[in-house]
C-alpha cells in the first residue's frame, strides 16, 4: 500500500468518514483510521455519565455534523457493559425511507417511557428547535427540557430531570491566550500522524515514499514539523473569529488529506494558501498572510525580483526549498518564511525573509479576551486593558475622525464640520473597568468594551477581530471605506456615539481646516456660560 491510498482514510469520501453501529472484523484499512483516534474529553465525560446515571436516563451527545458524534457512540456500543443501553446515533435523519427525523425521535421517546431504559442520542443542535416545534405534544415534558438546555447551553454537562446534555461547543479544540491561539486537538493529531516510530502504520509507508523522493513524502514530513503545525492552528484561530468557522473533525482530516496529497508545484505550502475542495481551506485563502503588505515585505520582493539578495538570505532561501522539496514561487516563499518564522531566525538571524509578516493583531486580540473572560483584573492587566484600548485603540479612532485637520487637537474630537472649519468637543475617554469585570466574556467572537466619555457619558464598542483589525490597521495609515461593510459600519456607529457623548463638554475649538498650527476660537463653559477666545479678524 502506498502512503497516499493509507491516507484516504481520512478523506471525506471515505467509507471511514461517518461511524455507524459495527462490530465484528473490520477491513484492513480501518487500522490506519484506529490509530489515529483521539479520544476527546467529551467522551471521557459521556461515558462517566452514562455509568454513572440511574436507568431511566436519556443522555444527549449535541454538536454540529462532523463533530464526532457517531464516532463517540459507535464505540461506547461496542463496550459491553454499555449493551443494555439504547444508541441512537443520529436524531438528524429518519430511521426508515420515508420517515422523518422528528417521527423517529416522538418513537424513540415513546419507547423509553414505556420501557425505562437508558437512551443515549446523537444529535444536532438545531434539530432541538425542531423537535419543540414539530414534535408530537404527547412529548410537551421532553420539549421544556430542550428548551431548558437552549436557555443553559454555556453549562458543561448540563443536566435537568433525567436528561443530560454534553455539548461539543462546551469543549473547544481552539483556545485564545495571551500567546496567540492554541490546539491540543490539531497538534496531537499531527504528532500522531507523523510520528516517528513502528507503531505508526503510516511512518513506514513515509519512509518508502521518501526513498522515491515522492512530494507526498516532502508535504507528510513538512506537517510534522511543529512550526507548520502552530500556523495550522493560528490560520484555523483566524477563520474562527473572522468567519465563525470552526474546527470541525471530519473537516479538519479531510483538509490534511487534501494538502498533503493534493498536487502542486508549490508542494504543501502552495496547497495550503490554494482553494481546495474543502470548507476550511475556502476561508484560509481569504486570510491568506500576504494580503498585508509593508515597506519591509516590499523592499525584500524588489530585492528578489532585481536579484539583489545577500548570501545569507539566499541560504535561507535555499533551506526552505530543501524542505519542501520544490522550487517556491515568491509569495510562497514569504508565505513558507512566516511559518517558520522562528526557526527561520534561529538559524539565518541576517536573512531578509525574517519578519516580513507579523501576527501582531490576532495576539493582541487574544491578550484582551483572555483578561476579560475573568471576573476581576490585577493591576497589571488593568494597564494592559488601559493600554491597548484606549491609548492605542481609542487613540487611533480619535486620529481617524479629526484627520481632516491639519492642527493637532488631541483631547479633542471634530464634531462638526462648516464650509473651512471644524467644530471639535473636547473628549476625555476611558474604559469602564467596574462594568467589565461585571460582564465577562464567555467567547471571544464578540467583545463589548464599555468607555465613559467625560466622566459621565457610557458609549459601548462591540469589538470584533475585524474592527480591532480595521482600527489597527488606520493606525498604519490606512483609510477604511464601505467595501468592507460590517466592520466599517461597526466603526461609523461607534464613532456616531463617541461623538454624540461630547455634546455636552464644556470646551469647544474651532479650527480653521486650512491653517496649521492655529486654531480660530476656544469656547470654555462656566458657571455664567461660555467664554470664548480667539481669532476673530
Amino acid at each position: 500500500m502506498r502512503l497516499k491510498e493509507a491516507l484516504s482514510v481520512l478523506s471525506k469520501s471515505s467509507p471511514y468518514s461517518v461511524s455507524t453501529l459495527r462490530k465484528g472484523q473490520q477491513p484492513n484499512e480501518y487500522k490506519y483510521k484506529e490509530y489515529l483516534y483521539i479520544e476527546p474529553q467529551i467522551a471521557i465525560d459521556f461515558e462517566r455519565a452514562l455509568n454513572e446515571t440511574p436507568t431511566n436516563s436519556i443522555l444527549f451527545l449535541c454538536g454540529s455534523s462532523g463533530d464526532g458524534k457517531s464516532e463517540v457512540l459507535t464505540r461506547l456500543y461496542n463496550k459491553p457493559e454499555f449493551q443494555n443501553v439504547v444508541f441512537h446515533l443520529d436524531a438528524t435523519h429518519g430511521k426508515t425511507q420515508h420517515g422523518t427525523a422528528v417521527e423517529s425521535l416522538d418513537e424513540l421517546f415513546d419507547k423509553q417511557k414505556k420501557q425505562q431504559h437508558k437512551l443515549a442520542v446523537g444529535i444536532n443542535i438545531g434539530m432541538f428547535q425542531k423537535f419543540i416545534k414539530f414534535g408530537s405534544d404527547k412529548h410537551s415534558d421532553i420539549k421544556v427540557l430542550f428548551s431548558k438546555f437552549l436557555e443553559n447551553r454555556h453549562e458543561k454537562g448540563y443536566q435537568i430531570e433525567n436528561a443530560y446534555f454534553y455539548d461539543f461547543e462546551s469543549y473547544p479544540r481552539l483556545h485564545f491566550n495571551k500567546c496567540g491561539v492554541k490546539s491540543e486537538f490539531v497538534v496531537s493529531y499531527l504528532k500522531n500522524l507523523t510520528k516517528e516510530c513502528a507503531s505508526n502504520p503510516f511512518f513506514e509507508l513515509y519512509l518508502s515514499e521518501k526513498q522515491k523522493e515522492s512530494q507526498i513524502a516532502y508535504n507528510f514530513q513538512v506537517i510534522g514539523l511543529p512550526a507548520f503545525q502552530n500556523a495550522l492552528v493560528y490560520l484555523f484561530g483566524l477563520i474562527r473569529l473572522h468567519d465563525e468557522q470552526f474546527l470541525i473533525p471530519r473537516l479538519f482530516v479531510d483538509f490534511i488529506y487534501q494538502i498533503i496529497t493534493t498536487e502542486n508545484d508549490d508542494g504543501i505550502i502552495g496547497n495550503l494558501f490554494s482553494r481546495l475542495d474543502n470548507q476550511l481551506s475556502k476561508k484560509i485563502v481569504t486570510q491568506d498572510p500576504l494580503q498585508t503588505s509593508s515597506e519591509l515585505l516590499d523592499s525584500f520582493l524588489l530585492a528578489l525580483a532585481t536579484d539583489s539578495l545577500d548570501e545569507n538570505t539566499l541560504k535561507s532561501i535555499n533551506y526552505l526549498q530543501k524542505l519542501t522539496g520544490c522550487k517556491l514561487s515568491r509569495n510562497n516563499l514569504v508565505r513558507f518564511s512566516w511559518v517558520l518564522n522562528k526557526e527561520l531566525g534561529d538559524l539565518y538571524p541576517e536573512s531578509d525573509l525574517n519578519n516580513l509578516i507579523n501576527n501582531e493583531v490576532l495576539e493582541s486580540y487574544c491578550a484582551l479576551y483572555e483578561i476579560l473572560i475573568k471576573s476581576e483584573f490585577n493591576e497589571e492587566e488593568a494597564d494592559l486593558l488601559i493600554g491597548i484600548l484606549e491609548e492605542n485603540l481609542l487613540a487611533d479612532v480619535a486620529n481617524y475622525v479629526n484627520r481632516k485637520v491639519n492642527t493637532d487637537v488631541s483631547g479633542f474630537v471634530i464634531s462638526r464640520e462648516l464650509k473651512d472649519y471644524a467644530i471639535c468637543n473636547k473628549i476625555e475617554a476611558e474604559i469602564d473597568l467596574d462594568w467589565l469585570e461585571q460582564n465577562k466574556l464567555t467567547a471571544p467572537d464578540i467583545m463589548p468594551v464599555r468607555y465613559l466619555v467625560n466622566g459621565e457619558e457610557p458609549v459601548t464598542l462591540n469589538l470584533d477581530i475585524k474592527v480591532f483589525t480595521l482600527i489597527k490597521n488606520i493606525q498604519h495609515g490606512y483609510l477604511p471605506n464601505s467595501n468592507l461593510h460590517n466592520e466599517y459600519t461597526k466603526l461609523e456607529e461607534f464613532i456616531s456615539e463617541l461623538i454624540a457623548a461630547t455634546s455636552k463638554a464644556k470646551e469647544v475649538r474651532i479650527i480653521d481646516k486650512k491653517a496649521q498650527g492655529t486654531f480660530y476660537a476656544e469656547a470654555k463653559k462656566g458657571r455664567r456660560g461660555y467664554t470664548v477666545f480667539g481669532d476673530f479678524k
